[in-house]
């Protein structure tokens, strides 16, 4: 397994809560978010999760979770 920490279904879940491998789930990971600048939204994460080169930390046209050290 590839993985090494366990992911969890709360929103939306049809089926187990807990996964420890996403590649193998069939469900959607779908979360609402708050951001600090005063928009929400709900967003899809099983692309970045499912994604087995494991680049879920990633900017998309979404979001983004870090800035790099300049």
């Amino acid at each position: 397994m590839w993985y090494a920490i366990h992911c969890y279904h709360w929103h939306y879940a049809r089926g187990a809560t807990t996964i420890d491998d996403p590649t193998l789930d069939g469900q959607k990971f779908i979360s609402p978010i708050v951001f600090v600048d005063g928009h929400a939204g709900l967003f899809d994460f099983s692309p970045s999760l499912k994604d087995p080169a494991g680049y879920n930390l990633e900017p998309t046209k979404d979001w983004y979770w870090y800035e790099p050290k300049q």
